[in-house]
């Protein structure tokens, strides 16, 4: 891996991450509760992570060449 490419990464991570924290606390924060916009937020947030759970994570797991009891007690630690 560059290191040069890896820093700009980095950086730009370092400075989007915070960002994105203070714009969804400003949304959820200031959103009308009665709108139903804020749940619309988290669940689209909370299906992220389920499919980055399922598709990114859960599948490399199982096409490993470990034995079976090792992948399955990884499933089960991982949820």
């Amino acid at each position: 891996v560059n290191t040069q490419n890896f820093l700009k990464w980095l950086f730009l991570f370092s400075l989007v991450t915070p960002l994105g924290v203070v714009l969804g606390t400003s949304v959820f924060h200031n959103v009308n509760s009665g709108s139903g916009f804020a749940e619309i937020i988290q669940a689209i947030s909370a299906g992220t992570f389920i499919y980055i759970a399922l598709m990114e994570i859960i599948v490399p797991e199982f096409d490993s060449h470990l034995p079976r009891s090792e992948k399955l007690v990884k499933f089960i630690l991982l949820f």
